[in-house]
């Protein structure tokens, strides 16, 4: 792993856990905790819901029995296997996730890269651009080398 020439397929994925499109809020709240991911699909794909959308429709009154299509994101936001990381980090920050569907080309998901793991992979690059020695510097990380 050197230089910004680092992609997504070659850093460790999440798990792209799925439900049914009909599964509840309740559901797509115990799948998180028990796969221990971010965000997990509905249906084929077509809509992701994040801890974020449960924590909302908690504090919003929803009840744990309706249908978590109710409160999921239609159409996600994901990221090709071959992009920079660097790329997919821009993409998560853009749009303000903390993780991002991985796609193999096509529709299907490999994965999901969260923001933590791949801001970690570029600040542990040997041969850092200065911007990216700053982040780290800024950020007062310190990397065991």
């Amino acid at each position: 792993m050197t230089g910004l020439r680092l992609t997504v397929h070659e850093l460790p994925l999440l798990p792209t856990p799925c439900l049914p499109a009909d599964a509840t809020i309740g559901a797509v709240a115990e799948a998180l905790v028990r796969e221990r991911v971010p965000a997990l699909l509905l249906g084929n794909g077509e809509a992701i819901v994040s801890e974020h959308d449960i924590v909302r429709a908690v504090a919003r009154g929803r009840a744990v029995s309706e249908p978590a299509l109710v409160i999921a994101t239609p159409d996600p936001i994901a990221v090709a296997h071959d992009a920079p990381v660097v790329e997919a980090v821009e993409l998560m920050l853009r749009h303000g996730l903390r993780a991002v569907v991985v796609v193999d080309g096509g529709p299907r998901p490999l994965g999901m890269l969260t923001l933590v793991r791949a801001v970690e992979a570029l600040l542990a690059i040997e041969e850092m651009p200065a911007w990216l020695s700053g982040l780290r510097i800024a950020l007062r990380v310190e990397m065991d080398r």
